[in-house]
């Protein structure tokens, strides 16, 4: 099963869920979903390793760790990625497309979630 797809499938429950007796379910679902939503960060490390390798590396060379490097990589913000958000767009009575992906549905099928990208749909006003 595809990231996609499984986004599909846990909207899909969601939308189809009795909110009122399944509220801790559709939390964890949400919160599911927002998970698989984020972007991957592939630059992302982790601080204190590399903490770990900058220090192990001066101490084999025998050569003392600089406090400026060590205060640069502390004070480095973190990186948080960002969900995807979209919006359902008329085409007319009956038919809507997300407007991140461009897939369409019918007006009556909208769902909290887009289900082909998996951006979750603002709500409309």
């Amino acid at each position: 099963m595809t990231k996609e797809e499984a986004i599909k499938e846990l909207s899909y429950i969601i939308d189809e869920m009795p909110s009122m007796e399944c509220a801790d379910w559709i939390e964890a679902i949400s919160m599911g979903i927002k998970a698989l939503n984020q972007e991957p960060c592939e630059d992302c490390i982790s601080r204190e390793f590399l903490l770990k390798c900058i220090e192990t590396d001066f101490r084999t060379k025998k050569i003392p760790v600089p406090s400026y490097i060590i205060g640069i990589i502390k004070s480095a913000p973190p990186v948080n990625p960002t969900e995807k958000t979209a919006r359902w767009v008329s085409m007319g009575d009956f038919e809507c497309y997300c407007s991140n992906c461009h897939c369409w549905c019918y007006k009556r099928n909208k769902t909290r979630y887009c289900s082909y990208c998996g951006a979750k749909m603002e709500v409309e006003k």
